[in-house]
């Protein structure tokens, strides 16, 4: 009964091109859902925007999720990023790391999530600093900053052998 809540399918690769079959089945990611954090809400938009790249460097991809409006502490559309670690089996909240869910209120991210921040509108996935593990890009489109009204602003998370982290190779770094 959710409208505009957002959901993603995954649809894996074959040797005959993308394919239902054979294993594993393609999940259907919902927030709340599948070890996923976080409750699907109504105009989320939880898929809105997608990136993949290997953040923890084990050899498989991982997914990074916007939900564009998610609200944060009371904070209306602040934006959060989901991470969904890829292993042998396919993309799981739980095998490899747990899902990983990002906003500007995390621990060691700076700034502060605001209303109307709209954090991950946009995402890339490289390996900016040549670790061999890819790192997070994330566009907040509507942040404010210097008394200027939705200037914009990124942030970059860095991968590690644990998985995207604001501290383990580098801190977080915020793009204004």
């Amino acid at each position: 009964g959710l409208i505009n809540a957002g959901a993603l399918t995954i649809i894996y690769g074959s040797t005959n091109g993308l394919s239902f079959t054979p294993e594993p089945v393609p999940p259907f990611w919902i927030q709340g859902f599948g070890f996923l954090k976080d409750v699907a809400e109504d105009n989320d938009l939880f898929g809105m925007s997608l990136s993949s790249g290997d953040y923890n460097g084990d050899g498989f991809d991982d997914l990074a999720v916007g939900v564009l409006f998610e609200d944060i502490s009371f904070k209306v559309n602040a934006g959060a990023v989901h991470v969904i670690y890829g292993s042998a089996t396919g993309l799981s909240a739980t095998a490899v790391l747990a899902d990983q869910f990002w906003s500007q209120d995390s621990t060691d991210i700076q700034d502060v999530a605001e209303a109307g921040d709209i954090f991950g509108w946009s995402l890339s996935s490289g390996d900016y600093n040549g670790d061999g593990r890819d790192d997070l890009t994330v566009g907040v489109t509507d942040e404010d900053f210097n008394n200027l009204l939705n200037a914009g602003a990124v942030h970059i998370i860095y991968g590690s052998a644990a998985g995207l982290s604001a501290t383990a190779v580098l801190a977080d770094q915020f793009w204004s």
